[in-house]
């Protein structure tokens, strides 16, 4: 089975509720296709589509997880960002990304900025101060704080690839064991089978609470003052794990567990969706009330004119 195939498998199900419960009222199907009772008298063609009707509808329970994000296109997304995070790394010895702690090596592209404040060392003027302070003093710490928004960005990518693949796996679970137990009830018997659900315990959470340690100290990689709670594959006790049981002893009563085994997996992935959402809105706010530790200043030099740009508050002079 795979999750590919879990239309299919739905559909089947559905089948197989209908044919088990055919067979528990001991009703015979003949090669002509017409049903009749064990004293050998027919069945009505209503009473037979009573039966149907009364466990028909599994199919169109699973309609709504057919369709779910592939952990595949994520997995790529998540690559994307382990590159931009390699384009950001910077200082003499890299960034530590503050979720998961791996190193990156620095980018020769983002050290380039120390031959730049080597070049202006002796540039004075208004504009050269102000783009020292402004920009080059700066430009380390704003560079720091990009890297640590890709890391937490990286965290909600990889939690939601492993989300989705867990969903996609309790999913083909559940419709494995639900086939299983149609056929292992028979005539007289009774479904038996517990899936642990993986997808509620193998995330904790994604948390980018990011902090800074004063008003005005930039968000670093490697500094103690960014503080992000990463993605933890955190696998629990197969007896902790939240239990989905199948174990009726008539088709409907099976049909009603796996309705509330579909209803238990959304329960989990919304959960689990709600706390990705809540990390990334805790750091959208962080941008937006400290923007100016984000984003460089609009360089003074490019609202001079021409007539004013040569002067000591322009591009001013070397020493």
């Amino acid at each position: 089975m795979s999750y590919a195939e879990l239309r299919q498998h739905a559909q089947r199900i559905e089948e197989l509720a209908f044919e088990t419960a055919i067979k528990q009222l001991r009703i015979e199907m003949l090669p002509s296709g017409r049903y009749i009772a064990p004293d050998s008298s027919p069945i009505s063609d209503e009473f037979v589509e009573l039966v149907r009707e009364q466990n028909s509808g599994i199919a169109a329970m699973f309609e709504p997880f057919l369709d779910l994000p592939d952990p595949a296109s994520l997995a790529l997304m998540h690559e994307q960002l382990m590159e931009a995070a390699q384009a950001l790394a910077s200082g003499p010895n890299g960034s530590i990304d503050p979720v998961h702690g791996l190193k990156f090596v620095a980018s020769g592209e983002m050290n380039k900025i120390d031959h730049v404040k080597t070049t202006l060392r002796e540039w004075r003027g208004g504009g050269a101060e102000v783009f020292k302070a402004s920009f080059l003093e700066p430009f380390t710490d704003v560079v720091g704080n990009h890297f640590s928004l890709v890391a937490t960005l990286m965290a909600a990518i990889k939690a939601e690839e492993i989300l989705w693949e867990e969903c996609r796996k309790n999913l083909d679970e559940l419709a494995h064991e639900a086939i299983n137990a149609f056929d292992s009830m028979g005539d007289h018997g009774s479904a038996s089978a517990v899936i642990l659900l993986s997808l509620a315990s193998s995330i904790v959470s994604v948390g980018a609470a990011i902090t800074t340690g004063g008003a005005s100290a930039a968000l670093t990689a490697v500094g103690a003052a960014t503080q992000v709670a990463g993605t933890v594959v955190d696998k629990m006790p197969a007896e902790e794990a939240p239990a989905i049981r199948l174990d009726a002893k008539t088709p409907y009563e099976l049909r009603q567990q796996i309705l509330e085994g579909l209803y238990e997996i959304a329960f989990h992935v919304l959960r689990k969706e709600q706390q990705i959402a809540d990390a990334m809105i805790m750091s959208s706010e962080t941008v937006a009330r400290m923007r100016t530790d984000f984003v460089s200043p609009r360089p003074t030099l490019a609202d001079l004119s021409r007539r004013t740009i040569l002067t000591d508050q322009g591009l001013g002079h070397n020493a």
